[in-house]
This record gives structure tokens, C-alpha cells and sequence, in this order.
């Protein structure tokens, strides 16, 4: 629950055993394995909101929430009238996220499109070496993407790039990304001027 309705969250900083302790000692374990009360109660307030009538009901919600979404991919997918990301997607970036996510991913473009036979070959592998298809280091990768998110900030605009730094007890380290997060909160203008802003800031940092 706490990952489809954002029931329970937080982060801590520190050293792995500062971290450790609190994770091991937080709430959710006081509990063993049901959940704290008030995470319960927080979920269960977010069932009764969604299956509520209304502008503030969760048809409402959900309605606002999939419209932005389905925005955002027809920019990227060049559907728009405006045509805002043109020469951006996928010329520059590739989204890498599924269509119906409100969570998209892109990645900096490959400088080669993989062949046939290299998706053949990489049947059956379970970590392909996806990096051959790019010039840049993947240190190099995040700091072009680390730029990009550094000059939406700059003009009003929050994206996060993931870079390439949570890696330890990963089986897979995914590929350094930009990640916009879609809400239901957003209006048309938010979205646009979110896109706007992206197309800017990757044109300031590779270059028009």
C-alpha cells in the first residue's frame, strides 16, 4: 500500500548503520508483519477518497492524473500540435518507461541503434551490455543529465536525475535517467511549460 497510495514514506541519511538501525527499528517492524495503525488508517483514507463522487473524487482524480499523462506522451511520441520535443525525443533522449506510467523515465540517446543480431545474442543474458552502444561512460551520463535537471531547476522546474550512484546491492544498476513525476495536481499550462522547460534545458546542455 505504501507504494500505490503513498501511505508511508521518509528517507534517512547517514552512515549504514545509522541507516540500518533505523530501518530494522521503524514502525513498520514495531508491528511485525501487519501494518502500523496509522499507515492503515492513511491507506484506508486513500480508498474512501478514491471510490468518493465529486471534482475531488477518485474518478476526478484519476481522470486529471491519465489526461496528463497521455499529454506528456503525445509530446513524446510527437502527437502534439506544437511539436515541443521535437528533435529532443528520440533524437536526443529515449523514454524508457511504460506509456501508461505516471513515473517517465528518459535516457540520453544511444549513439547507435543495436542490430538484429545484437538483440539475438542478447537472448537469455541477464544483464546485456547495453553501455556498447554509447560513447559516454555512464559517470560521464549522469553528468550531462545531472546538467539538464541542474537548468530546469534553475527555470522553475523539478526534475530528478537519477544518476548512477545507487548501485550496492543492486543485481541490475539501472541506466543513469531523467525522472518527471506526474500528478493530478498538474494543469495543461504545468505540463507544458514542464516540457517547454525540458526541451530548453536539453538544447542549453548538448547544444541545438
Amino acid at each position: 500500500l505504501e507504494n500505490a497510495l503513498g501511505s508511508v514514506g521518509g528517507v534517512t541519511v547517514g552512515t549504514e548503520e545509522v541507516v540500518d538501525h533505523q530501518r530494522l527499528s521503524g514502525a513498520g517492524y514495531c508491528f511485525s508483519a501487519s501494518a502500523p495503525p496509522f499507515t492503515a488508517r492513511a491507506a484506508g483514507a486513500a480508498l474512501e477518497r478514491m471510490r468518493s463522487n465529486g471534482p475531488e473524487g477518485g474518478e476526478a482524480i484519476l481522470g486529471r492524473l491519465r489526461s496528463n499523462r497521455e499529454r506528456v506522451n503525445e509530446a513524446m511520441e510527437g502527437r502534439d500540435e506544437e511539436k515541443v520535443m521535437s528533435e529532443i525525443v528520440p533524437e536526443r533522449l529515449v523514454v524508457t518507461s511504460d506509456p501508461l506510467s505516471p513515473l517517465v523515465f528518459l535516457r540520453l540517446a544511444p549513439d547507435e541503434v543495436p542490430s538484429v543480431d545484437d538483440d539475438e545474442s542478447d537472448e537469455g543474458d541477464e544483464d546485456p551490455d547495453e553501455d556498447r552502444l554509447y560513447s559516454l561512460t555512464r559517470e560521464e551520463q549522469s553528468a550531462v543529465l545531472d546538467a539538464v535537471a541542474a537548468s530546469c531547476l534553475r527555470r522553475g522546474v523539478a526534475l530528478v536525475s537519477t544518476g548512477d550512484r545507487v548501485s550496492d546491492h543492486l543485481h541490475r544498476v539501472p541506466p543513469p535517467s531523467l525522472r518527471i513525476a506526474l500528478s493530478a495536481s498538474q494543469s495543461d499550462r504545468d505540463v507544458d511549460e514542464m516540457l517547454g522547460v525540458l526541451r530548453d534545458a536539453v538544447l542549453e546542455v548538448l547544444g541545438a
